[in-house]
């Protein structure tokens, strides 16, 4: 027992030397030695094409909700509501969200147009509702533990400031 752990600690301490001696010096090679950044990790057109509508929808949400708290206009918060749609629209597209598992219950079951209406319907308010109510859990947890260590802070830094 001792034999391997031995052997499989020479392994690594090996195997770390190797991928060091290998390993070039950033500060004495030169500039034509560094390599082209790595391409992206996305190769698909569609879904880059997706990534880039969503973060030009999420700009244009930005600027809507600034407009809707600074003035008492009602359009800049229906533009906002329509932005708000075509920017969960975009991003169900995207990978994930569970269309394969969607499509296999459809093709399984053959529901009727109601039935496929109310399904999806339920899968977009039960996905809604769960993030809506993650980041309200998060937001409680860090208001009870971090805002009030924060005020606890504060209020023994007036006390100190206070004394002297």
């Amino acid at each position: 027992m001792k034999k391997n752990r031995i052997a499989l600690s020479s392994f690594f301490v090996v195997l770390l030397l190797a991928s060091l001696v290998s390993a070039q010096n950033p500060f004495i090679t030169k500039p034509e030695d560094h390599h082209a950044p790595p391409a992206p990790a996305i190769k698909s057109k569609l879904l880059m094409k997706l990534l880039i509508w969503q973060h030009e929808l999420k700009e244009r949400v930005t600027v809507l909700v600034r407009q809707a708290k600074a003035g008492g206009s009602f359009r800049p918060l229906v533009l906002l509501l329509a932005a708000a749609f075509s920017y969960g629209v975009i991003h169900a597209a995207g990978p994930g969200h569970g269309k394969a598992i969607a499509l296999s219950y459809v093709l399984s079951q053959r529901p009727s147009w109601f039935q496929g209406v109310l399904f999806s319907s339920s899968i977009a308010l039960f996905h809604g509702a769960s993030g809506i109510i993650l980041v309200l859990v998060i937001r409680l947890v860090l208001n009870q533990s971090v805002v009030r260590n924060l005020e606890n802070v504060t209020l023994i830094e007036r006390k100190i400031m206070l004394l002297f």
